[in-house]
């Protein structure tokens, strides 16, 4: 990740910076005033903007901006540099206009200021002692530095039995987290705080020729060190989206890249695209490493990415490491489903009724995720408290339903708890790769999204009719779901319907990855259920980790989802115990 580490105290020693030093991986740079803080940032020099540190009138100011932030001009979308966030800073402060992912620190007049994006695409860990204020964008670094932290089970629970966690608690006792548009002020050991989610602009009206070129702006930014496009390119619609918007770009040189088995819809569709329209094309699917380099690649992933998904998910993410760095940057089409009304539809179904009525455990069941039951009673009803008061504190913080029909509600819900609770920590991981952003996960493009009528985001209305109006021949390619292939005329409940015809036929692609994944490190995981650290540890329920486990590997498929689960699960705890 592009990262940022340290400790602000009136005891920063010597010591206290050795001992950053032995968490942190080597920086791009660093800032220390003994006595005061020590600060440490690093990773790509592209996603890990430094400034040299100023004194004037013997105050010191320095500052540090971390991912990937852009601003409009009358001209182009562009990555903004260095000097432009400095610029930034003297105009007026922080801009609304400011999109992409980033969070900045900025240190002047014996004051820190830390922002984020209005998404909360990238965000910070910080911790309060009685001695300093520790900050960092990992977690798990935070732990390693104070030590003897707490996992807080109430706030792992939305995290653990939802589809993901709705507030912006942190899962570890004591720590904070910097939530959307969120501000941190730390002067003389004490610290403010407040956040802003997005909230849609009022009055705006629909106007789809701007919406179209805002997209095509955003698909085809100015790179700061000119970096060419490379599109992720899957069977879905959304990248396909972005196919035909750079398909007609006079200005974006591209290529696509999938990760993936040739035998994967998602694999062979974009394939056949890129091949029948000449488009540059790579495909990367590596082996399985080794037994030990894929036990370094999960522990690393698990820390930095803290449960938002199994460990299991590497072995496709790793991939990303194979696009070149200093040539190119990517582009994927993550969140593009806000614009098609495919987020919360288990909650259309009791809808108005539920939220009106406050029906915490209608929601919730229309929330549930499965990630194996791993925990004895007493922890899961401890968790099942704290995803039912994070409901309602979401519930509390929404506007009234009675200021916007469900749908809206919904997909409003869905910007506020999904961007930045499913993706903010893998942002930062990713964000160490390579140079990245997410087109649709932008607050001006979410903004347009408000304005469209119902009828065009259902089904994915808006953008099936501009992949036909700027690139018809993309129309002829089936779309991918489930594994399976669907004709692309087919609304959202025909691809359902013919999705599982087809799997009920056997005409379905079988992904194997997990379970060669979980074979090839048996050994290992027989080690970690028999060790005495998993058996002592008292949150869990052993017997049927034990029992799941070994029939896993006696040939009882079903059960890969928990054995999965209960993995990453026990590698992340490790971290704070």
């Amino acid at each position: 990740m592009s990262w940022v580490f340290g400790v602000i105290s009136a005891s920063v020693t010597h010591d206290a910076v050795l001992r950053c030093r032995s968490i942190h991986p080597h920086p791009l740079g660093s800032y220390w005033q003994e006595g005061k803080y020590f600060l440490a940032a690093g990773g790509l020099s592209q996603t890990c903007l430094l400034s040299d540190s100023c004194a004037n009138e013997n105050e010191i100011s320095f500052e540090i901006t971390l991912g990937c932030a852009f601003r409009s001009t009358d001209s182009d979308f562009r990555q903004l540099s260095r000097k432009d966030w400095s610029d930034t800073g003297r105009n007026n402060g922080m801009s609304d206009t400011i999109e992409g992912h980033w969070v900045r620190l900025t240190y002047s007049e014996n004051k820190f200021t830390i922002r984020n994006d209005r998404l909360g695409l990238r965000s910070l860990y910080w911790l309060t002692t009685p001695s300093a204020i520790i900050i960092s964008s990992r977690l798990d670094w935070i732990s390693k530095y104070a030590c003897g932290l707490k996992i807080d089970f109430p706030n792992l629970g939305s995290r653990w039995l939802l589809f993901n966690q709705l507030t912006y608690d942190c899962p570890i006792e004591g720590v904070k987290r910097l939530g959307p548009g969120g501000k941190l002020e730390i002067a003389n050991g004490v610290t403010r705080y407040s956040d802003s989610p997005f909230l849609p602009t009022p009055g705006r009206k629909y106007e789809p020729e701007k919406i179209v070129e805002r997209l095509r702006r955003y698909a085809t930014p100015a790179m700061g060190e000119n970096l060419c496009a490379s599109l992720g390119l899957s069977g879905g619609l959304d990248s396909r989206v972005l196919l035909s918007l750079l398909l007609t770009s006079n200005t974006q040189k591209f290529t696509t890249h999938t990760f993936g088995n040739n035998a994967d819809p998602d694999v062979s569709i974009p394939q056949r695209i890129s091949r029948e329209l000449r488009i540059p094309h790579v495909v990367y699917d590596a082996q399985i490493p080794s037994v030990s380099e894929v036990i370094a690649l999960f522990r690393d992933y698990i820390a930095q990415t803290n449960l938002v998904e199994p460990i299991s998910t590497v072995l496709r993410l790793r991939h990303y490491h194979g696009l070149d760095q200093n040539s190119q940057f990517l582009i994927d089409g993550g969140f593009g489903e806000v614009a098609r009304r495919q987020y919360l539809n288990r909650l259309m179904l009791n809808g108005a009724k539920a939220i009106e009525n406050r029906s915490i455990a209608v929601i919730r069941n229309s929330l549930r995720a499965h990630r194996g039951g791993i925990f004895n009673d007493d922890v899961n009803q401890v968790m099942l408290a704290g995803a039912d008061r994070e409901i309602m504190q979401m519930l509390e913080s929404m506007p009234p339903l009675s200021s916007m029909n469900i749908e809206d509600y919904l997909d409003l819900w869905a910007v506020r708890t999904r961007i930045p609770n499913f993706s903010s920590d893998e942002q930062a991981r990713m964000d160490s790769t390579i140079v990245n952003y997410m087109p649709f996960a932008q607050p001006g493009f979410i903004d347009d999204v408000f304005t469209m009528p119902l009828r065009y985001r259902r089904n994915g209305a808006f953008l099936r009719s501009l992949i036909g109006s700027l690139c018809a021949p993309l129309k002829r390619y089936p779309l991918v779901k489930n594994n399976t292939t669907y004709p692309f005329i087919l609304p959202t409940y025909g691809a359902w319907i013919w999705s599982k015809a087809k799997a009920r036929f056997g005409h379905q692609y079988r992904d194997e990855s997990t379970h060669v994944f979980l074979h090839s490190i048996q050994e290992y995981v027989m080690d970690v259920l028999h060790s005495q650290d998993t058996k002592q540890y008292a949150p869990y329920d052993y017997p049927i980790i034990q029992k799941n486990v070994t029939e896993y590997y006696r040939g009882n498929r079903s059960l890969s989802n928990q054995v999965n689960w209960w993995l990453s699960f026990d590698l992340w705890r490790r971290n704070f115990t």
